[in-house]
């Protein structure tokens, strides 16, 4: 809620400001007759039912977090779930014959983010992950690639830092890359260039970075770039390099105590667990094309898949895997029945995604989204095997959300589209008329 210069109080459904500028506006705009009382205790009894529910107001002994012990920390448990976590994150974005290495290689790890430990979590991480209070629990994503060269020799160097303009790590790195049969370049950002109050301009790699790949680049060696970051990063240089050689580029977002782990496995193939895109990566020229203060999600060249009408690097819900499937689905009325081959020969995880949008009979006063996740599945198939994805769609996956923020479904023509994120997709229509008694399901 905000008490705007024109003396126009807006709530916009929000009921709790990690700030304290509502409490600065809010009393005014009571006194002033811009906002009532009853719309602020409507927020404090949303806002605190949670926190009731939750048991933050019953004594320690009563609530759910009670029964955790000291050993429940860091637990075998607690760990098998952070690795899977963390392999499950892992978008493979684009491979041209580069994964999975081969074992016992010479593999060069370069880049900054290759040799950090608490430069792999994302903002809101503990700052004492370990129990010494340091990082070095944390296993670098060259020791992940390490332990996962068996029998190979794996070499680690800084080359530049995140964001500085030091040149005099590069000639090392570049001295060992080109040793090597295979580099791993590992580029990003860490909290040095974005926070919580720490807000970057660009989307561009920071610092010496992206030059620094058109150096190891230029090697011709096969190629791995591997990316670490919070925030969105737009490497349109880096997609298609001017050198050819085997070039792979895999995104890992912050992957976390065991991510290093996570992705040397991954890299050679040791695991196949690879996920999808939560995010669109735009291309650099984005930050031009939309102000980045105009929160309008149509506005410009809109903004995320649903309004987005440029063309992205990589799209939203896009994920290769080291193995080849083949998607095919039939329908009977909203239940619809997917199986998911895998033709190639290596057990693997895909991911099937389904999107509805929709060709209102009515016009409409507010914008319709392009396409909308409304629900998937990951499944696990053997090489040479396939498994059933059976998705029972209700009413509620053809509704969108109005002008007033209430979610209902239009009369006119809807689509549902599976897809794995790439390659073909598969559509069906639900007929929806004007009286809504009864769908038609093409």
């Amino acid at each position: 809620m905000a008490l705007t210069p024109g003396c126009v109080v807006e709530w916009s459904g929000t009921d709790l400001e990690m700030g304290d500028h509502l409490f600065d506006s809010l009393p005014a705009a009571i006194e002033r007759g811009l906002a009532t009382e009853a719309r602020l205790d409507e927020a404090v009894r949303r806002t605190f039912r949670v926190l009731f529910e939750l048991g933050r107001f019953d004594a320690p002994s009563a609530t759910e977090w009670h029964k955790f012990k000291l050993e429940d920390i860091n637990s075998t448990y607690h760990q098998q779930i952070a690795y899977e976590a963390a392999l499950q994150g892992l978008v493979l974005l684009q491979n041209d014959g580069a994964l999975p290495l081969k074992q016992g290689q010479r593999v060069a790890v370069v880049g900054p983010q290759g040799v950090t430990r608490s430069g792999l979590l994302s903002d809101y991480a503990a700052d004492q992950v370990c129990f010494n209070g340091t990082d070095v629990c944390i296993g670098t994503i060259a020791e992940g690639i390490a332990a996962s060269n068996v029998g190979g020799q794996t070499t680690s160097s800084q080359g530049v830092e995140v964001n500085s303009s030091k040149t005099d790590g590069i000639q090392a790195a570049l001295e060992s890359a080109s040793a090597a049969d295979v580099v791993v370049l590992v580029l990003g950002n860490d909290k040095t260039i974005e926070h919580e109050g720490l807000d970057r301009s660009d989307t561009a790699l920071p610092g010496l970075q992206e030059a620094f790949a058109f150096k190891v680049l230029a090697l011709g060696k096969p190629t791995v770039l591997v990316l670490t970051n919070g925030g969105a990063l737009a490497i349109d240089k880096l997609v298609a390099p001017s050198v050819k050689a085997p070039y792979a580029i895999v995104e890992s977002f912050n992957p976390s105590v065991v991510g290093g782990k996570a992705i040397g496995a991954s890299l050679f193939g040791l695991e196949n667990r690879w996920g999808k895109l939560p995010v669109t990566m735009y291309p650099h020229d984005f930050i031009k094309e939309s102000s980045m203060t105009d929160y309008d999600m149509t506005s410009g060249v809109g903004r995320t898949y649903r309004y987005y009408t440029g063309k992205p690097l990589f799209p939203f819900g896009h994920g290769l895997s080291l193995t080849t499937f083949k998607l095919s689905c039939s329908s009977e009325k909203m239940d619809v029945a997917c199986t998911v081959a895998n033709v190639g020969g290596m057990l693997g995880d895909e991911v099937v995604q389904v999107y509805h949008n929709v060709q209102p009979v009515q016009q409409m006063d507010h914008p319709l989204p392009q396409r909308a996740l409304v629900d998937f599945a990951r499944v696990t198939v053997p090489a040479h095997g396939s498994a059933g994805v059976n998705f029972h769609l209700t009413e509620d996956a053809l509704k969108v959300v109005n002008k007033a923020g209430a979610r209902v479904l239009y009369p006119g023509r809807h689509t549902l589209i599976f897809s794995r994120g790439h390659g073909d997709e598969q559509s069906f229509t639900v007929n929806v008329p004007t009286s809504t008694e009864q769908h038609v399901f093409v």
